[in-house]
């Protein structure tokens, strides 16, 4: 595997929480699927980790914030906790014309700051 691109990404899992509280289901359900709310159990930083990987996600392809929907970077865990990234739509589109054929994700969190990191790979 040969890295084609990186992302990072640090948020506040003040602000996340804060959003996941006020902007209510329809929100939350443009940013985050069932599997990813699953599997953060609630937890604002899981949630932000997410987020940020997610917008990570976004660095590493070249894109803009605002481009992708994030509903189409979901971030999951394996049994052992390690992050998965899968991709659908636009997203999936973009990397395939990019040469994307895997993904690297890393993320943590520590105090109010969560941070991901994701590089973009080819074979």
């Amino acid at each position: 595997m040969t890295a084609v691109a990186c992302g990072v990404d640090v948020t506040s899992i003040a602000r996340i929480e804060q959003t996941w509280q006020n902007a209510g289901p329809d929100f939350v359900a443009t940013v985050w699927s069932d599997s990813e709310l699953n599997d953060a159990a609630g937890d604002p930083a899981m949630l932000a980790k997410r987020w940020a990987a997610k917008e990570a996600t976004m660095k590493a392809l070249g894109v803009g914030v605002d481009t992708l929907r994030p509903i189409d970077i979901v971030i999951r865990t394996t049994a052992v906790g390690a992050p998965i990234l899968t991709l659908s739509n636009a997203a999936e589109r973009i990397a395939s014309e990019r040469g994307v054929t895997a993904w690297s994700v890393s993320m943590s969190h520590e105090g109010d700051l969560a941070i991901a990191f994701v590089t973009a790979l080819t074979q």
